[in-house]
């Protein structure tokens, strides 16, 4: 599957500190109830709110633009909460986080020659 890594905020961070945002995303793992994990074609904290807040929604058309929105960052009363921590939201950082991992230990070893 094609992807598109959106995340350039992992690639900022130390190691010390991308180890430190591994931990934290497994104790929200540790302490949500249930998943489903999926990250789909865009990896990016705000394309994984609006696909669990859709599927949240059974997909209806009249949720979708609420679903935008929310995974943006505004909110609604009506649909905040949705976005309540959950396993699934856990899982994609997790995911996220070790791909940044795997790829600077690719390139750490590209580099020792």
């Amino acid at each position: 599957m094609l992807a598109v890594n959106l995340r350039g905020d992992l690639a900022k961070l130390s190691d010390a500190e991308l180890a430190e945002r591994l931990e934290a995303a497994w104790r929200e793992y540790d302490a949500a109830p249930g998943y489903r994990p999926s990250r789909g074609p865009i990896q990016h904290p705000r394309a994984y709110r609006f696909l669990t807040l859709l599927r949240g929604t059974m997909g209806s058309p009249s949720d979708l633009l609420p679903a935008l929105l929310l995974s943006l960052g505004l909110s609604s009363k009506r649909f905040a909460h949705r976005l309540k921590p959950n396993g699934e939201l856990s899982v994609c950082e997790i995911q996220d986080i070790m791909d940044e991992m795997e790829q600077r230990l690719k390139s750490r070893k590209g580099n020792v020659q």
